[in-house]
């Protein structure tokens, strides 16, 4: 609810003032995501929006559109805060297999639109216990990881 995110970041932010604090949201298209980011913002000052928008078909074309749609309607209320986009898909999830282009595809069009920061989700990294991060990676994610590593640049 509305009032437990309040306290929540009330606690947070009277632990450490300077901390960023957000909220995401789960599986929402760019106007859904919207309302209830402005809906959050009337009981809590976040400072990044980090929205999970619905993973469909179109997921990795559709980034772009869907940052600026969101940053439009939050503009629209006269809220300007960073987008960072959360767990657009994963391979082996809900039967979606992603293949690399997909990926950068994505992470190309955020950028383009102004998206703070953009997460390639991977099961990777959930148990770290026995296995190292990059050693769970399958062979399109290491892909794109070497990819955007290599557009980066040393």
């Amino acid at each position: 609810s509305q009032d437990a995110v309040a306290q929540l970041a009330a606690g947070v932010r009277a632990a450490d003032g300077a901390r960023l604090v957000t909220v995401s949201t789960g599986g929402l298209l760019p106007d859904d995501a919207a309302n209830v980011y402005l809906g959050l913002f009337e009981v809590v000052d976040l400072s990044v929006v980090a929205p999970h928008f619905l993973r469909d078909a179109q997921w990795a074309g559709a980034t772009g559109a869907r940052v600026t749609t969101l940053a439009a309607r939050l503009g629209e209320q006269g809220v300007s805060v960073p987008i960072y986009l959360q767990e657009e898909a994963r391979r082996g999830y809900d039967g979606m297999n992603p293949p690399k282009e997909d990926f950068l595809l994505a992470v190309s069009q955020a950028y383009q639109a102004g998206a703070a920061g953009w997460v390639l989700h991977t099961d990777a990294g959930f148990d770290l216990t026995n296995t190292a991060f990059f050693d769970q990676l399958d062979a399109v994610e290491q892909d794109t990881i070497d990819e955007l590593a290599a557009a980066a640049g040393p």
